[in-house]
C-alpha cells in the first residue's frame, strides 16, 4: 500500500552518453486539497496532521501560518515561538527514529527497540507543557502561563540525545568539524549512529555525499515572489 502523503523521487544519471542527468518526479497528493473545499479554518487544522504520517506538526504549522496571513491575525512572539519549538522536536523525533529503525537495517546492526518508547511521547510532553489543553496549532490556541518545566523537558530530550546517539554532551558533538574527527568519535562510541558511521567510514564511503554544487544564496519573499511571476 503507497503512503498516503506520496513522495519525492530523485533520480541521478552521472554517466550519460548526453551528459549528467538529474530527474525529479513526485507522488504527493495535491488532488487532496479538494478535501478542504467548504471547510472551515478550524476544519482544516484538524485535518492536516490526520494527511501525513511525518512531520504532521511541521504541516500544520505551515497551514496555521498560511491561514493566520490570509486572515491577517498576528499571533503574540510567545506562542510563535512554542508552535517552532514543537517543530524543532518533531525535527528530532524522526531524525531519531529513522536512526534507530532503518539505520540497523542498512548498516546490519542490533536494533535496540528499547530506546523507542520515549520517542513515542516526546511531543506530547512538549505540546501539554507549552499549551492549553495541548492545543498547539488552533486559531485559539493559548499558551500555558506557567513554562517553569519547559527547560527540564529540553534537558531530559539533550539528555536522551547524550546517552543514545551521541555518547557525549551535544555541545561537545557539536565541535566536530572534519572527517577525521567524526571518524574517532565513531571508534569511541558505542551507539547506531556512531556505529553506522564507523562502517560508512571504513567502507571508504564518506565522500559518497560530496558534490561541487553551490548553495543557493539566501532568498527573500519578494524576490521569490517576482521570480514565480516571469515564469511562462
Amino acid at each position: 500500500m503507497n503512503n498516503i502523503e506520496g513522495q519525492l523521487n530523485i533520480n541521478i544519471y552521472p554517466q550519460r552518453e548526453d551528459g549528467h542527468r538529474i530527474e525529479l518526479s513526485s507522488t504527493r497528493p495535491l488532488h487532496a486539497t479538494k478535501i478542504f473545499i467548504g471547510k472551515t479554518p478550524e476544519q482544516v487544522l484538524t485535518i492536516i496532521p490526520l494527511l501525513f504520517s511525518i512531520c504532521g506538526v511541521a504541516q500544520s504549522r505551515a497551514a496555521l501560518g498560511a491561514i493566520e496571513q490570509n486572515l491577517n491575525i498576528v499571533e503574540p512572539k510567545k506562542l510563535e515561538t512554542a508552535r517552532d519549538m514543537l517543530v524543532l522536536v518533531e525535527n528530532a523525533k524522526e531524525h531519531m527514529l529513522r536512526l534507530f529503525l532503518d539505520w540497523p537495517k542498512l548498516f546490519n546492526l542490533q536494533a535496540n527497540n528499547n530506546e523507542l518508547p520515549y520517542l513515542s511521547q516526546v511531543l506530547g510532553e512538549f505540546k501539554t507543557m507549552l499549551f492549553q489543553q495541548a492545543e498547539a496549532f488552533s486559531l485559539d490556541s493559548k499558551i500555558n502561563k506557567q513554562l517553569k518545566n519547559t527547560d527540564q523537558l529540553i534537558d531530559k530530550l539533550d539528555q536522551y540525545l547524550q546517552q543514545h546517539v551521541f555518547c557525549e554532551t551535544t555541545k561537545n558533538w557539536l565541535q566536530i568539524t572534519d572527517i577525521q574527527a567524526l571518524k574517532q568519535w565513531s571508534q569511541q562510541c558505542d551507539s547506531v549512529a556512531a556505529n553506522s558511521i564507523n562502517i560508512i567510514c571504513n567502507q571508504g564511503w564518506a565522500s559518497q555525499g560530496l558534490t561541487d554544487c553551490a548553495q543557493l544564496p539566501v532568498l527573500d519573499e519578494e524576490h521569490l515572489l517576482k521570480a514565480f511571476s516571469n515564469t511562462n
